[in-house]
């Protein structure tokens, strides 16, 4: 069956966003679990690069002391920022080749600045990852989900990201792939 745990399970993201070896990629508003950030480490393996990014300090604190797989996997750099402000995320501009934000559209107040803090941070030819809620149904969904066509209208203002792909993550979820 594929159900939450499984659309959302870490590999099926990393192949959603087409993660390679070497790559340098950032988990935007990566929460406690730290889950995918550890899975895209060892994606990425030792050349690449992961950012645990997340506006709460104690998220982070979490997050660096859960690392404890011991596979070769890319080095892990916690980052805290407000992605809503741009040049907020003390990460190299345009230095992603992939970010992910996953369940974290339906937790801001402005799309439009977070999306143009993500494309400042995506190298040429870079790609994003946006999963989230797609029904209200679920007992974890948020209150007011949003719709993806709210994030692909503020992609097209930006005028930067092109849609590439729009797919259903399971019953609840929608993912789009948005590319530089």
């Amino acid at each position: 069956m594929y159900d939450i745990h499984t659309a959302l399970h870490p590999r099926t993201l990393s192949e959603a966003a087409n993660l390679a070896l070497g790559m340098r990629v950032a988990d935007v508003g990566c929460g406690a679990h730290g889950g995918l950030v550890y899975h895209l480490a060892r994606t990425v393996g030792p050349d690449g690069r992961v950012y645990a990014v997340d506006v709460q300090p104690h998220v982070l604190n979490i997050v660096e002391r859960g690392n404890i797989f011991d596979v070769p996997s890319a080095p892990i750099e916690t980052v805290w920022s407000d992605i809503e402000h741009y040049g907020g995320a003390a990460i190299p501009h345009g230095s992603l080749d992939r970010i992910f934000l996953v369940n974290v559209v339906s937790e801001l107040r402005d799309i439009l600045a977070a999306l143009r803090e993500c494309d400042r941070l995506l190298a040429e030819e870079g790609a994003m990852l946006v999963v989230d809620w797609g029904s209200e149904a679920h007992p974890l969904a948020p209150a007011a989900v949003v719709p993806p066509e709210v994030i692909a209208n503020a992609a097209a203002e930006l005028g930067t990201l092109r849609l590439a792909a729009l797919q259903p993550f399971g019953e609840h979820h929608y993912g789009m792939v948005f590319e530089k």
